[in-house]
């Protein structure tokens, strides 16, 4: 695998303050940071990403949830596979894995279980959330016949490709990578909660992302790296930490009268 040079290639289109690619519902505010890559063709992709246990605020909704997660995604962003965690307003943060087909989200943790391996979707990662950075592998891989996402150098789950061959698709290369935090909210579009670990990117020690690597790439070379929060007037903020390579992102979200910027636990 080499690293990938470009997180995010400068003038990628966000409608509506929605991350491309990613479904928008009519109720819930999405709030980014995030790097991109577009133009390729690859067999997979792989990131390290810390494990957080941020405050997510019952104020934004009992599906409001705080994440960081890779995405390998077709070239028309139709067909995609998600790996990360996910904190709800309550419990602890998860492992998820999550698959759209021709647009249409088909929901979390349906992958095949590969019963060899001790990962399971769903697995509490609080022991995870006491690492320093990097934090853990997260990878998704097409090996001709199948999709396969694997956690901390241990394989977890695959799709079959006919699952998207079966209804009209073909869908057995990367296109398009991103990782971001995100934090979603189903009542305002200003939330309380925290992304990654509540800091802001440009702290030393906020959450981070970064160790990109490509597997199989046969195509798309490099291109000017760049890193952004969306939607822009977004109160969370990302930092580069290696170009091309790593960043750290976070903020604690608005204060409990949509101002900005709140403190962990305040709304």
């Amino acid at each position: 695998m080499r690293k990938l040079v470009s997180l995010l290639i400068a003038g990628i289109t966000v409608a509506a303050g929605v991350l491309i690619g990613t479904p928008a519902y009519a109720a819930t505010t999405y709030h980014y940071a995030v790097g991109n890559q577009t133009g390729l063709v690859a067999d997979g992709a792989a990131v390290n990403i810390t494990v957080e246990s941020p405050f997510v605020s019952s104020a934004d909704g009992s599906n409001a949830h705080s994440l960081a997660e890779l995405v390998v995604q077709s070239a028309d962003l139709k067909d995609r596979i998600e790996v990360g965690w996910r904190k709800k307003t309550t419990g602890t943060p998860k492992l998820f894995v999550y698959h759209a087909i021709n647009g249409v989200g088909q929901g979390y943790d349906l992958c095949t279980d590969y019963a060899t391996e001790p990962r399971n979707t769903g697995a509490d990662l609080s022991a995870y959330a006491t690492l320093p950075a990097p934090g853990p592998r997260f990878q998704i891989v097409n090996t001709g016949t199948a999709w396969w996402v694997a956690f901390d150098l241990k394989w977890v789950c695959y799709f079959p490709n006919s699952v998207w061959t079966n209804a009209g698709r073909t869908f057995n290369k990367v296109n398009t990578v991103q990782a971001y935090g995100e934090v979603a909210s189903t009542l305002t579009a200003t939330p309380c909660t925290d992304m990654g670990d509540g800091q802001f990117g440009t702290s030393g020690t906020a959450a981070q992302i970064g160790s990109y690597s490509l597997q199989g790439l046969t195509s798309g070379g490099p291109a000017n790296f760049s890193i952004y929060t969306t939607p822009a007037t977004s109160v969370y903020t990302v930092n580069v930490v290696t170009p091309g390579e790593t960043f750290r992102y976070g903020g604690t979200g608005y204060n409990s009268s949509g101002g900005t910027p709140g403190s962990a636990g305040s709304c």
